[in-house]
C-alpha cells in the first residue's frame, strides 16, 4: 500500500504538468508551422507583385513624359541642334545614321542611369521590407518549433504517465484526487504564510 501511494503521489507531480496536453497538440502545432510557411510565401509574393505594380507606374511616367524631355532637351542643345538641322537640310541619310549611332550609346546610357536612379529608392525599400518580413516569419517559426518539440515531449510524458497509472491498476481519477488536495494544501499554507506577515 505504501508502494501504491508513492507512486501515485509520483505520477501526480509528473501529470501535473502534463495534465492538460491532449495528444493531438504537437500535431496541430506542426499545422500551425506549415500555414505559417505558407503565409510567409504568399506575402513575400504579394510584396513583390505590389512593388512590381509600382515600378511599372515608375517605368511608364518615365517612359511617356522623361525620355521625350530628355530627348527635346538633348537635341535642342545648340552644338547638336545645329548639326542635325545641317543632316536634316543636306538629307544625308547615311550621316544621320551615323549621327544617331555615335549619339544613340551615350543618350541610351543616360537614360538607363536615370531609370536606376528613379527606381533605386523602391528596390531599397522592397528589400527592406522583405528582410524585415523574413526576419519576423524566421521568429514565428522558430517559437513554433520550439512550441512543438515541447508539446510532442509533454505528450509523450503524458502518454507514459497514463501507461504507468494503467500497469499499477491506479485510476486517474484517484491521481485528481490527490492534484485536487495537494493544490488546496498548498493554498492553505500560502494563506497561512501571508497571514503570519500581516501579524
Amino acid at each position: 500500500m505504501g508502494t501504491n501511494r508513492f507512486i501515485v503521489i509520483f505520477l501526480c507531480l509528473l501529470s501535473a504538468g502534463c495534465a492538460s496536453i491532449p495528444k493531438e497538440s504537437p500535431e496541430l502545432s506542426q499545422e500551425i508551422g506549415r500555414r505559417v510557411a505558407a503565409m510567409r510565401t504568399s506575402h513575400l509574393k504579394l510584396l513583390h507583385k505590389y512593388f512590381d505594380l509600382k515600378r511599372d507606374k515608375v517605368n511608364e511616367i518615365f517612359d511617356n513624359e522623361w525620355i521625350p524631355a530628355y530627348a527635346q532637351s538633348f537635341f535642342s542643345q545648340d552644338q547638336v541642334a545645329n548639326y542635325w538641322n545641317k543632316l536634316v537640310t543636306e538629307d544625308d541619310k547615311e550621316e544621320r545614321v551615323q549621327f544617331l549611332t555615335r549619339l544613340g550609346p551615350k543618350m541610351l546610357a543616360d537614360i538607363q542611369k536615370k531609370r536606376a536612379e528613379y527606381l533605386k529608392p523602391l528596390n531599397t525599400l522592397e528589400n527592406q521590407i522583405e528582410d524585415n518580413l523574413r526576419s519576423d516569419y524566421r521568429q514565428i517559426l522558430a517559437a513554433d518549433n520550439t512550441l512543438t518539440s515541447f508539446l510532442a515531449s509533454s505528450s509523450k510524458v503524458a502518454q507514459n504517465r497514463d501507461r504507468y497509472l494503467d500497469m499499477f491498476g491506479i485510476e486517474q481519477g484517484k491521481v485528481n484526487s490527490y492534484i485536487d488536495r495537494i493544490d488546496k494544501r498548498s493554498a492553505q499554507i500560502m494563506k497561512a504564510v501571508k497571514n503570519a506577515n500581516l501579524n
